[in-house]
């Protein structure tokens, strides 16, 4: 796993132990219950694909797999980009005709647009997270777009092929876990609403650690995104 991975995969583990710690506060067959379960399955399914050995051979079956998936899960946050700008743009008029999506066929301009939405999405990111976008939104879009330039350059099989997998695997995961935190955000906010507390553990479990920039000689400390 990368960096940026590896902390995602820590924030699910935190994640799901705030609510273990407080599952007496809720109902069984609740949905903070459910998602905890979720959040601990794709962090159960995170650590064993890491662990995968890096020599298997993968066929040229799951290669083109990998491939539809990448680029389907590019797609997806573009998409999804493309659909928050449109609503802003209704109030700011400097948001329109910005974030386009390529034609569906045109498979070969997702990249070119997906750097592009990260370039142009950076400065506005307070805009697109009024509208409830994640916060690593943007960290996730890069993880899909190497997942997705991955496949581009990978062979059919061999141990190259199964590293593009394998990190197609991990990025599908981490995004599906992103989401779910960000559906359990709401269940705990609502949840909790008024207890300072609970509401600062919360946040202190699930936001994601980053590492701020550091002056030359001083050593890089890892923090927690507010």
């Amino acid at each position: 796993m990368t960096i940026y991975q590896k902390r995602q995969y820590n924030r699910f583990d935190r994640s799901v132990k705030y609510v273990a710690a407080h599952q007496s506060d809720f109902a069984a067959g609740s949905k903070a219950l459910s998602l905890s379960d979720e959040l601990k399955s794709i962090a159960g399914e995170l650590n064993a694909a890491s662990q995968e050995p890096k020599a298997a051979r993968t066929s040229s079956r799951s290669y083109t797999s990998a491939k539809l998936t990448a680029l389907n899960a590019l797609r997806e946050d573009l998409v999804a980009i493309a659909r928050s700008a449109e609503v802003i743009a209704v109030g700011n008029s400097k948001f329109k005709n910005t974030f386009i999506l390529p034609d569906r066929r045109r498979k070969n301009e997702l990249a070119d647009a997906a750097r592009q939405f990260i370039k142009d999405a950076q400065p506005v990111k307070a805009d697109f997270r009024a509208l409830e976008m994640s916060e690593s939104f943007l960290d996730q879009l890069q993880e899909r777009l190497d997942a997705f330039e991955a496949t581009q350059k990978g062979g059919a099989s061999g141990v190259k092929g199964e590293k593009v997998v394998a990190s197609d695997a991990i990025s599908t995961l981490v995004g599906r876990g992103s989401l779910a935190i960000d559906v359990l955000d709401v269940v705990i906010r609502n949840k909790y609403r008024g207890n300072t507390e609970a509401l600062k553990a919360w946040e202190e479990a699930s936001s994601l650690e980053f590492t701020p920039r550091r002056k030359k000689g001083e050593k890089a400390v890892a923090k927690k995104a507010a």
